[in-house]
């Protein structure tokens, strides 16, 4: 059958209806609102911690890296010249166990935290205190920007114990510190005085034999065997020099690309090596010009005008080198980042750098060899004290290094208690908690309202079993005509009853039923009495309790029809539908009936029950009162 008085169901909520669910359910909205704001100020006034948050920056100290020639943003970075350490290490020393037990131990934190704790005392533990420090919520530590600075942050309940702590942990740190890099010079100093007492007894030891052997063997050295001893004391000290300046160019690299990785830089960009032909051409003259510079050594002495010349092509060479690897490392490596194209150059830099030092190398240890052959050549006793004098000068030349490199150390082990870390900013707290923050917190709490409060709308929305308003009843009943009383009720069944009588002039048996509202049918009987009162129509009223509902399907059609004839209009009324299908025999009776219900009271479902029975049973549907 087709639908006529129920509306088909449209489970979408347009925006219009939207607006009318959250408008009709603004009070909750409201009520949610100042709930939840009420709710987070008390939070706030009476039960949330306050949080201070100590602050200090420390400049860490920079240290002698000898990288080469790094720019002054790569050499910050990686240590090099004058440049700081590994941050990330100074990170890992400020977390140090021993570190932190000093500071526990120096603000008696242990007996503070114990005394906080009512209950279970002998759960606070050094470990769990050193735990809980770590914990970035109480100790956080980060870098400012792309600087040697860092910053250290202590929070804490309470103000001054903050303050304590960070005052505290910053001069165990320093400590620390200096302790740390004083002990690294102190055993670097020892390694190193150990191999020059090691020498001095050497070049002792070799002084004597070569006095002994000149006095048994009474030899004197030939110029020529002079001359390669000269020249392999020149050689070996050479390579000396190469092998350290690769080993350091090899530093260079492995630091520049720890740097480049930890900055999340592709890492197959730190694997690609650029070259030219003019490099290699470059490379191979200065094979050719050591390997020639060599020779002449073996003949000649420095001075020598050969040796000068020779010496000043490889100097020029090597600046041409320079320049080509400047040049190919500027031109191959792009990058966004001023730091990392200087770290992008100067690893390429290093890197075609090692392979001319390599070429070097190599041609020293040739003419090394060549060198060293042609020495055994010479008669077997004199070859005997030539080595003597090699070795005896090359242990010098070892020793004078050590001896400088000596002095360095020491003048750096010296220099630890001025060479520390820097306080720049000193432990500061404010007077203001940092946290909880009230304003934000209680913006979140304002909103967080708002969207339960639209929520809540919503849900009761979907939950409400009543009807509201009379709006709801056209969006799933379709009559003719819903008539909301308001205030005035008697206007309203006055406009009803206009209605019937005007478009069912026919009609003179008129129903008036309610869904569940007992009340609703009497109010609409009384006015309707009234109305048919004042105007002198004669009209009866026929009112089936639901007692008698056993005999009202045999009488009440003999009781109409009798009443027909006296009467002009019968008004016919029931107990509401709920449960009592008699309701339904009087709709059937009448000729047409009018709905009534009451707002806030009436519930939707009983409502569409009531009007798909009518439906059903063909009952025609005047029109609906909503009180």
């Amino acid at each position: 059958m087709e639908t006529k008085y129920v509306s088909q169901s449209n489970n979408e909520l347009s925006f219009h209806e939207i607006l009318n669910i959250l408008r009709k359910r603004f009070l909750i909205i409201v009520s949610m609102f100042i709930i939840v704001i009420l709710v987070t100020f008390i939070y706030l006034k009476f039960f949330a911690t306050p949080i201070y948050e100590a602050t200090a920056k420390i400049k860490i100290p920079t240290s002698s890296g000898g990288i080469g020639s790094l720019g002054s943003a790569a050499a910050l970075i990686l240590g090099s010249g004058a440049s700081s350490p590994d941050l990330a290490t100074q990170q890992e020393m400020i977390y140090s166990r021993p570190v932190l037990e000093e500071v526990i131990k120096r603000t008696n934190l242990l007996e503070i935290k114990k005394s906080e704790v009512k209950k279970n005392k002998n759960t606070v533990t050094i470990d769990s205190l050193i735990y809980n420090l770590r914990s970035e919520k109480v100790l956080s530590i980060k870098t400012v920007k792309n600087s040697p600075i860092v910053e250290i942050r202590i929070a804490d309940s309470n103000r001054e114990l903050a303050l304590k702590i960070l005052t505290e942990l910053v001069k165990v740190y320093i400590t620390t510190y200096v302790k740390l890099n004083k002990d690294e010079k102190t055993s670097q100093l020892e390694i190193v005085e150990k191999q020059i007492l090691q020498l001095e007894k050497e070049i002792a030891e070799l002084g004597e034999k070569m006095k002994q052997f000149k006095l048994t063997k009474s030899i004197s050295p030939s110029d020529e065997g002079q001359l390669y001893v000269t020249a392999l004391t020149k050689l070996s000290q050479d390579r000396y020099e190469t092998q350290g300046e690769i080993e350091t160019t090899k530093e260079a690299i492995n630091k520049i690309k720890q740097q480049i990785n930890t900055l999340q830089i592709e890492a197959k960009t730190t694997n690609y090596t650029p070259t030219s032909e003019l490099l290699e051409k470059y490379r191979a003259n200065l094979a050719e010009l050591q390997t020639k510079y060599n020779s002449a050594i073996q003949q000649y002495t420095e001075n020598h005008p050969e040796v000068k010349s020779l010496k000043a092509q490889i100097e020029q060479l090597e600046a041409e080198i320079n320049k080509e690897i400047k040049r190919i490392a500027n031109s191959k490596i792009e990058s966004p980042s001023p730091l990392m194209q200087e770290l992008y150059t100067q690893l390429v830099q290093n890197q075609l750098k090692l392979p001319i030092l390599q070429t070097k190398l190599d041609a020293i240890n040739r003419s090394i060899a060549d060198t060293e052959s042609k020495m055994k050549k010479l008669p077997q006793i004199e070859q005997e004290y030539l080595n003597l004098e090699r070795d005896y000068r090359i242990k010098q030349t070892i020793y004078a290094a050590l001896i400088q490199k000596y002095e360095e150390l020491r003048l750096n082990a010296v220099s630890s208690e001025v060479n520390k870390p820097q306080i720049v900013d000193p432990p500061y707290v404010p007077d203001t908690p940092s946290k909880p923050d009230k304003k934000l917190t209680l913006a979140i709490g304002g909103t967080l309202g708002i969207f339960l409060g639209i929520i809540g709308a919503f849900l009761r929305e979907i939950t409400d079993k009543k009807i509201r308003t009379a709006e709801e009843i056209e969006k799933f009943i379709r009559v003719p005509i819903i008539i909301h009383s308001r205030e005035n009720k008697k206007q309203a069944v006055q406009t009803m009853l206009n209605y019937v009588l005007s478009n069912y002039t026919d009609h003179r048996k008129i129903g008036i039923i309610s869904p569940d509202n007992k009340e609703s049918v009497d109010t609409t009987l009384e006015l309707i009495s009234d109305i048919f009162t004042k105007s002198s129509t004669k009209f009866v009223v026929i009112e089936i309790k639901q007692k008698e509902s056993v005999l009202i399907a045999k009488t009440m059609e003999r009781e109409i029809n009798e009443k027909m004839k006296e009467y002009d209009y019968l008004i016919i009324t029931s107990e509401p539908f709920r449960n009592n299908y008699d309701a339904l025999i009087v709709s059937k009776k009448s000729d047409g009936v009018i709905l009534t219900l009451k707002l806030n009271s009436s519930e939707k479902s009983e409502v569409l029950k009531t009007v798909h029975l009518l439906e059903q049973n063909g009952v025609i549907i005047y029109g609906i009162i909503a009180f």
